[in-house]
């Protein structure tokens, strides 16, 4: 079991169905400034009755690093608060004396963990901890020193399943502390030289079968060859290769550097031409725009944030002509099942784990021999189980009206398909 980071920005407060949200407090659990003031605003006048009311409870002085639960106040998006005594405001302190240090906000950060698995113990809901970067503002503590810190302790298997919600204020925060504590869809990198084998292992003939069915609908819907497919989440170039072969001018977008680096060599040792972006599709910056998107195999199911998921639909928005078409699949809730392979070559393992709000732990382990030399990796990351309703939803809003429900061509697939075109504006 594990703790799942995901990085936002704005007001940590604003985050719905969170179980702890973390204050950033004191020793005398005054709410003050910063975010201490927006508990007061958020959460009413009671939450600082009841923060005093629990520190004569104790009946000892807090000491930096202690942790006090709370109720949420009034606030009805989160269960309990975490006053975290990160400032020393001990009366005879020196001003120098108050600002946290390192090992403070780490000793903080094992007072929460202990909430965590006290809730654990208690219930088998879903589990959300919400949290700012402690003792960055009055403590003055550099930013990038406490991002590392979440980011080893957050590493750490532990005896339950977490996410973590971390917030930067501002685009500077959330830009310095996505590329560490971030669960980016990095999925089968760590694989990516196996990676068509163990596929073609696994499923066979059958993968053949899906990407000539996808081809023949791209086909029947762009007539001719002289057109522009951008393909997001490419992996190795399942799609992209055989397409290039077509004579379609290929724009590819994948986020893993390993899976890229074999995608383009197979484009070079064709001597076929692509442009290629390694980023997500969340953050792809379309420099040209295509007349059709794949989005395929469920890339979908990597984006596990509704953010991610809503930046990634505007995105295609403006990759695509007014015209164009997107074609997609939605993953059904069936493939969200563990599953085992065995053939001649390969043992491969994958366990998908609920972890609630439609979210899975993905952890594949798979052992073999490649070109007659064993192998052996793991690759462990977060998935979501999208509602095709959902999805249609977010599309109609971005201009794309649904053309085509084209789900019947691919029943054995596990997943729904559908063709969007791209409305023209006035």
């Amino acid at each position: 079991m594990s703790y799942y980071c995901i990085v936002k920005q704005g007001n940590l407060l604003n985050e719905e169905n969170a179980t702890f949200i973390v204050n950033a407090s004191n020793t005398k659990l005054i709410l003050g400034s910063g975010v201490s003031m927006a508990f007061a605003q958020h959460c009413g006048r009671e939450l600082q009755a009841e923060m005093l009311q629990g520190l004569r409870n104790i009946g000892e002085s807090l000491i930096q690093g202690d942790v006090v639960a709370t109720s949420s106040g009034q606030a009805n998006n989160f269960k309990y608060a975490l006053h975290a005594a990160i400032m020393d405001y001990d009366i005879g302190t020196k001003h120098n004396d108050k600002a946290p240090s390192l090992e403070i906000i780490r000793h903080s950060l094992v007072n929460i963990e202990g909430y965590l698995e006290w809730y654990a113990q208690k219930s088998t809901k879903p589990m959300k901890l919400v949290l700012p970067l402690m003792g960055c503002g009055v403590g003055g503590l550099p930013k990038q020193d406490i991002v590392k810190l979440y980011s080893i302790f957050f590493e750490r298997e532990v005896s339950f399943d977490c996410e973590v919600v971390v917030y930067g204020y501002s685009k500077e925060d959330y830009d310095l502390i996505k590329p560490i504590c971030v669960q980016e869809s990095k999925a089968h990198n760590n694989w990516a030289h196996y990676y068509d084998f163990v596929n073609d292992q696994s499923f066979g003939s059958f993968l053949n079968d899906l990407t000539e069915q996808t081809i023949a609908i791209i086909n029947r819907v762009l007539f001719d060859t002289n057109k522009t497919i951008i393909d997001f989440g490419a992996g190795t170039g399942r799609m992209s290769l055989p397409l290039a072969r077509q004579g379609y001018e290929i724009i590819v977008v994948e986020p893993s550097e390993n899976m890229l680096n074999i995608l383009k060599e197979k484009f070079q040792k064709e001597k076929l031409s692509t442009v290629a972006y390694q980023t997500t599709l969340q953050e792809y910056l379309p420099e040209k725009k295509a007349d059709l998107g794949i989005v395929v195999f469920t890339v979908f199911s990597y984006l596990v944030t509704k953010e991610d998921l809503h930046t990634a639909i505007k995105v295609m928005a403006i990759s695509i002509k007014e015209g164009g078409y997107i074609l997609m699949d939605i993953a059904s809730e069936a493939l969200f099942k563990s599953s085992h392979f065995i053939t001649e070559n390969i043992e491969r393992d994958i366990q998908i784990s609920p972890l609630g709000h439609n979210r899975y732990k993905y952890i594949e382990i798979c052992s073999g021999k490649f070109n007659g030399s064993p192998f052996s990796y793991k690759d462990t990351f977060i998935i979501r189980n999208w509602s095709a309703d959902y999805i249609l939803k977010q599309m109609h809003e971005v201009g794309f009206r649904l053309k085509e429900d084209i789900s019947e061509n691919f029943v054995t697939s596990g997943a729904e398909y559908y063709l969007f075109q791209k409305q023209k504006t006035n």
